[in-house]
């Protein structure tokens, strides 16, 4: 809003200036033709009788009769038709000085139109802003490595169509951060243009559970994880610890010789409700919920997202861990915010 404020009062006094000085050059042509020919005739009339008085009144009424005739050539239209009468009036007048022969002058005064003065004022003032924040951006140093990366891995034809998408994409959102790990990852899995995935890229990562009978699938933002059932259940069961803000989403594993039972159940459920395995659901039956099968779906966890992701991405979807003096046990919890985790019932 400042900007606006300040290019609008700046294209105010540059138009109003510009409008007086095209107005001025137009009633010239009048001063050095016909009104300066009729003042010097009536200043060396009125020198020969003596008549100084009478003489000014002349020239003042000659010069009026002559410039109300005249029209001046105003392309802006902001002034209005100027006359040399300069009574009060309820709309401003702009006072023009013109210079006659015999360093005479005449002031005119020219009728303010505001309100195209004010219109035309207020369109150049958006119109530069707008051109200003659309205004061709020379790429950073990081989008210029990321170029050069695509232009390795995808060829020619496909680096001039990302380099159009980039710097379009930086017209809108010069100060987003690319997440470039992810749109190489969504590179690889799908299939939609490119100024799509650099938006996606600067989405916040999102943890999504997408659950319907028999089935379970997890998403990192818009990218599917190529994960089987079982491990996807382990970790929609540490979502919903996280997410619901239960034990602030800490989960310790139960003693090598003390398999969880309770717990076992609620996994038990979670997989007859969604597709597990009948292998894993007998295991728990069993044997209830062992800490040796909490840690090898934690690394199936894990060894997907970094094959996805890389290794540096795949931590703020996974798991953080935590041991206190007086445990034996490590306790686990997803690292990313319960904000960003979506379970999604279809």
């Amino acid at each position: 809003m400042a900007q606006f404020i300040g290019l609008l009062l700046f294209y105010l006094f540059l138009s109003l200036g510009f409008a007086c000085y095209l107005t001025q050059q137009s009633y010239q042509q009048f001063i050095d033709q016909p009104l300066s020919q009729a003042s010097r005739a009536a200043w060396q009339d009125g020198a020969q009788l003596g008549e100084q008085t009478q003489t000014q009144q002349i020239v003042y009424w000659q010069s009026r009769a002559i410039l109300q005739q005249a029209t001046a050539n105003n392309p802006l239209q902001l002034l209005a038709q100027c006359s040399l009468n300069t009574a009060a009036s309820t709309q401003w007048r702009l006072p023009i000085n013109l210079h006659l022969a015999a360093n005479h002058d005449l002031l005119l005064g020219c009728q303010v139109r505001t309100i195209p003065w004010l219109a035309l004022a207020t369109l150049a003032a958006g119109l530069s802003l707008l051109l200003w924040r659309f205004r061709p951006r020379p790429l950073s140093a990081a989008d210029r490595a990321l170029l050069q990366r695509l232009r390795q891995q995808l060829g020619e034809h496909a680096f001039e169509q990302w380099k159009l998408a980039l710097m379009r994409f930086r017209q809108t959102q010069p100060q987003a951060q690319l997440n470039v790990q992810y749109l190489f990852a969504a590179l690889a899995q799908q299939a939609d243009s490119p100024l799509v995935l650099l938006e996606q890229a600067t989405e916040p990562m999102r943890l999504q559970f997408i659950l319907s009978h028999n089935s379970i699938q997890v998403r990192v933002n818009h990218l599917n994880l190529p994960l089987s059932v079982t491990p996807c259940i382990y970790w929609l069961w540490y979502a919903q610890y996280r997410l619901n803000d239960i034990a602030s989403g800490w989960l310790t594993n139960p003693p090598t010789n003390l398999p969880d039972k309770p717990r076992a159940q609620e996994l038990i459920q979670l997989m007859e409700q969604y597709g597990g395995h009948g292998r894993a659901i007998s295991e728990l039956k069993q044997h209830g919920l062992r800490a040796k099968t909490l840690d090898q779906n934690r690394n199936k966890i894990k060894d997907s997202l970094q094959a996805l992701l890389g290794e540096d991405l795949s931590e703020r979807c996974g798991f953080e861990m935590l041991r206190q003096d007086e445990q034996v046990q490590s306790s686990y919890r997803l690292k990313i915010s319960p904000k960003h985790i979506v379970i999604q019932k279809k």
